[in-house]
């Protein structure tokens, strides 16, 4: 995260959420704690200036309660897209939106 975003690098996520480098470098280590095989795969990429969208499927088998239901031993497979803000070679700003719904069918 450190070397592909600025120091002042925000997560925009749902309603109006904002988060900064260090705050996403926790969110994603507790979420390889909980979903160790976690994977993303990029499906595709546009780029318009310095704007870059990835579609992606993130797959994996949560081992601990997640998004408060506990494990089953099944994986998911599941849609997400990010829009990023490039400046100066790195990432500063981040809106992204997995499909976490269809991640719970797993439950």
């Amino acid at each position: 995260m450190e070397q592909a975003t600025t120091p002042d690098f925000l997560s925009c996520g749902n309603e109006g959420e904002r988060v900064g480098r260090d705050a996403v470098v926790a969110r994603f280590t507790a979420l390889g704690q909980t979903i160790p095989d976690l994977h993303w795969t990029i499906k595709q990429i546009w780029v318009a200036g310095n704007e870059v969208v990835v579609r992606g499927e993130a797959t994996g088998t949560p081992i601990q309660a997640f998004l408060g239901l506990e494990p089953t031993g099944k994986s998911f497979r599941t849609m997400s897209i990010d829009i990023h803000t490039i400046e100066e070679g790195e990432i500063k700003r981040s809106y992204h939106l997995e499909n976490w719904i269809v991640a719970l069918d797993v439950f």
